[in-house]
């Protein structure tokens, strides 16, 4: 393997599979039984640099995997969440609903601003707001006309 496991074409393919298997933390025992090698095969495997090098980028590529498949679903959920909170924010009969759902909008949108901006005001629909609002919170005391 060249630095730090770019290049795995010189494992065979029960080395490959070895390798999967011990990323995903299974055994070295259970690793040997299912490749079809003794437990010693892999224990020698184990001691090369080149190998350890190899389970590591594979265990780090299906994180980053697993990690892109969360954000992704995690972005479908948060769409889908704000388009409900926008139909209740247009048809709720309680105006109570109404400006809960409101807050929970602009408590949103504060705090993706507040992430990329690191604390800073936040500009929502004209308006800036400081701080973070809450559910909780009376938001007539935080917000200040855009054009002031």
């Amino acid at each position: 393997m060249e630095e730090a496991g770019n290049n795995t074409s010189h494992f065979t393919p029960k080395q490959h599979e070895a390798i999967a298997l011990l990323a995903r933390g299974n055994t070295q025992e259970c690793t040997a039984e299912t490749v079809g090698v003794a437990r010693q095969t892999v224990a020698t495997w184990m001691k090369k640099p080149e190998f350890k090098s190899a389970i590591e980028l594979y265990s780090q590529k299906a994180i980053a995997r697993r990690e892109k498949s969360v954000d992704a679903k995690m972005s479908q959920l948060e769409l889908k969440a704000l388009e409900t909170l926008e139909v209740l924010m247009d048809s709720a009969v309680k105006e109570a609903d109404r400006i809960n759902a409101a807050r929970a909008v602009l408590a949103h949108q504060n705090s993706r601003r507040h992430e990329s901006n690191n604390g800073v005001l936040v500009n929502f629909g004209g308006l800036h707001f400081l701080g973070s609002p809450s559910l909780n919170d009376t938001v007539e005391g935080d917000v200040v006309n855009a054009d002031d």
